[in-house]
C-alpha cells in the first residue's frame, strides 16, 4: 500500500487552531482594556494630586505674604518623571512647561497656565482629545 504524504493542514486542524486562538483572545482582550482603564485612573489621580499640592503651595505662600518658591514648584512637577511605565506615564518638560500623558496607544499634552507660575497654575488639555476627555472626566466625577 502506498502512503500519501501531504504537507498541508487539513480543514479540521485549521478550524481547531482558529477556535483555540479565539478562546485565547477572548480572555486577553478584556485584560488589555482593563489595563488601559487602570492607567487612565492612575493618570487622573496623579494629576489631581499634583493640582492639589500646587494649590496648597500657593495658598501657603499667600498666607506668608510671599511668592511661591519656583524650586518647590519644579520639584513637584519633576516628580511626575520618576513614576510610571513605558505604556502609562506623565512626563513634565521644563522647557515647554507642558505635561505629556501616555496611556498605552494614546497620548495627550497638558498645558500649564500661567506658565510663569505667577499664580496657582491650572493644568488643562484639549477636550476634543480622546485621552484628555477620559482623564479629565475621571478627575471631575463625584
Amino acid at each position: 500500500m502506498a502512503r500519501s504524504i501531504s504537507k498541508a493542514f487539513s480543514l479540521i486542524e485549521i478550524v481547531f487552531a482558529v477556535v483555540v486562538l479565539g478562546i485565547i483572545l477572548s480572555f486577553a482582550l478584556p485584560r488589555f482594556s482593563a489595563n488601559a482603564k487602570i492607567c487612565e485612573i492612575q493618570l487622573s489621580s496623579k494629576l489631581g494630586v499634583l493640582q492639589s499640592r500646587l494649590a496648597m503651595l500657593f495658598t501657603q505662600a499667600q498666607f506668608e505674604n510671599k511668592q511661591a518658591d519656583i524650586g518647590e514648584i519644579f520639584a513637584l512637577l519633576n516628580s511626575l518623571n520618576q513614576a510610571g511605565s513605558a505604556e502609562c506615564f506623565l512626563r513634565f518638560d521644563p522647557q515647554s512647561r507642558r505635561i505629556l500623558a501616555r496611556s498605552h496607544s494614546q497620548s495627550t499634552i497638558f498645558t500649564i497656565s500661567p506658565n510663569d507660575f505667577s499664580e496657582n497654575p491650572k493644568i488643562s488639555c484639549p477636550l476634543e482629545d480622546a485621552l484628555c476627555k477620559k482623564i479629565s472626566f475621571k478627575t471631575k466625577r463625584k
